[in-house]
């Protein structure tokens, strides 16, 4: 949301406004959720002997090894507000 007020009086602009931002995501991230089996061909496929698993951890605590929480929120919020006067002093010459 943006908004501004000019407000010209004799020799003088008067300028106001300001602004408010405010956006948000949230979801499931879900790169590296699952465990990964890794073989280096059918045969270990059918043996059922991987050469690598993969899995998350959570890292908070890992010693009760739990999965982490996929769930993400991200936020970012920014405002401002401005003043300004321009004051005309001569036909030429404008101050800010």
């Amino acid at each position: 949301m943006v908004d501004n007020l000019i407000w010209a009086t004799g020799r003088h602009i008067f300028k106001f406004g300001g602004e408010a931002l405010v956006r948000s995501i949230d979801g499931y991230l879900t790169a590296g959720r699952d465990s990964y089996f890794g073989f280096t061909g059918f045969s270990t496929f059918a043996q059922d002997s991987p050469f690598l698993f993969l899995a998350p951890i959570s890292r908070q605590n890992a010693k009760a090894l739990t999965t982490p929480d996929y769930l993400r929120q991200y936020r970012y919020n920014q405002s401002y507000l401005f003043a300004q006067d321009s004051f005309k002093l001569s036909s030429r010459l404008v101050l800010d």
